[in-house]
């Protein structure tokens, strides 16, 4: 204290405050928090054995590492941190960085507790041994089966591209038309548009059902032909795709062994 009113006094007033200023950043460093190093050992809380490849991570800052063989992590932590202890097969598991932990200065002990996960029930049932044999040896009723399926919706196609607009400048509605309070053409073209393309790409996946379901490769796995005999049989064997896509893959199965038969009569 004598020492600084001496320099004050003496006209030394910029060394004074260059001595101030040098106490006060020291006091500040010293009490500045420490990026420190945890280290610890994780394992099974059931049978005390080490685990391994649990995540161990520092929610702050999203930084962390993985505990090895032997059960051992290290993770950086200021004061005041969230340890993240996970895993699949395990609970996770929060571990807050206090004073104690923090200056603990020993490996830390971490026990975890294995998960249980309740999976629903699933019934199996087995199938032919052979399903090829048992549709082509299926009895068919003589009459033909009434699906009353719905309306096919691929009759009508659907236009891809909207009608054409002449465009209105200048905010005026041309003569002859009615004008409607907060009507917008251009709000009704663009839902338009965007209508047109949603079905379009709705007509899309119901096409790649269909050919995912009745092609080739399934009346090929069905009747057994193939080369000529089986393109003719495809052009004999038309389907609707209205059928196609509302018919269970076994029924399509009937079909085609049914019209397979026909086909076969008049050959």
């Amino acid at each position: 204290m004598c020492l600084a009113r001496f320099l004050f006094c003496f006209g030394m007033r910029p060394l004074f405050f260059t001595l101030l200023i040098g106490i006060l950043a020291t006091t500040v460093y010293g009490q500045s928090p420490v990026f420190k190093e945890i280290r610890g050992n994780i394992y099974n809380v059931s049978d005390s054995t080490p685990l391994a490849n649990i995540n161990v991570i520092n929610i702050r800052n999203r930084i962390g590492s993985m505990s090895n063989s032997n059960g051992l992590f290290s993770v950086y932590v200021f004061l005041g941190d969230t340890i993240k202890f996970s895993a699949t097969n395990f609970e996770t598991r929060f571990l807050v960085v206090d004073e104690k932990i923090y200056n603990y200065g020993k490996p830390l002990i971490i026990y975890l507790r294995q998960a249980n996960y309740q999976l629903p029930s699933v019934s199996i049932n087995p199938l032919p041994k052979n399903l090829k044999d048992a549709i082509l040896n299926l009895q068919l009723p003589p009459d033909p089966i009434a699906l009353n399926l719905p309306k096919d919706p691929f009759q009508a196609p659907v236009p891809l591209d909207p009608p054409n607009r002449a465009p209105q400048t200048g905010g005026v509605q041309p003569a002859g038309t009615t004008f409607t309070f907060g009507s917008d053409p251009y709000a009704a073209s663009i839902r338009r548009q965007k209508t047109i393309i949603a079905e379009w790409e709705e007509n899309q996946k119901k096409q790649e059902l269909v050919a995912l379901k009745f092609n080739p490769k399934v009346v090929k796995r069905v009747t057994g032909i193939s080369d000529e005999m089986l393109e003719a049989f495809m052009r004999y064997c038309k389907l609707s795709d209205t059928y196609v896509l509302y018919a269970t893959d076994y029924e399509i199965g009937l079909t085609i062994k049914a019209r397979y038969h026909a086909f076969m009569a008049q050959n």
